[in-house]
């Protein structure tokens, strides 16, 4: 078995113990904070990490400091901006704890981040 098999038969096994433990409702919570993720994933580092990767050796500790000074400034304005509009946030997303959405997207987006740029 390689590794990729492994690694998607995994959640299939494991998919009836988590529909016990959690509902339907938790898993929509779970399902919105993951696509939220996702595509601000793009929009902090830019990409940035493609030319990092295509970069010469002597050229990839300033792009990497310039990524992460980039996905730094960038994740503090998305911070500014879901304060700013957060009533309409909370408005669109009822009954979920929004202020610990916020705080664990933008956790997850720098950290993220920080580590795919060790990575490369």
């Amino acid at each position: 078995m390689t590794g990729t098999v492994l690694a998607q038969l995994i959640p299939i096994l494991l998919s009836p113990v988590l529909t016990r433990l959690y509902s339907p409702d938790e898993f929509g919570i779970l399902a919105v904070f993951i696509s939220i993720t996702s595509i601000l994933t793009v929009f902090v580092n830019l990409r940035l990490d493609v030319a990092i990767m295509s970069a010469h050796e002597n050229e990839k500790i300033p792009l990497k400091n310039i990524s992460l000074t980039i996905t730094s400034i960038l994740t503090i304005i998305i911070l500014m901006f879901l304060i700013l509009f957060s009533s309409f946030f909370k408005e669109m997303f009822k009954g979920i704890d929004y202020n610990l959405i916020v705080f664990l997207d933008l956790y997850f987006l720098f950290f993220l981040e920080c580590y795919n740029l060790l990575l490369i």
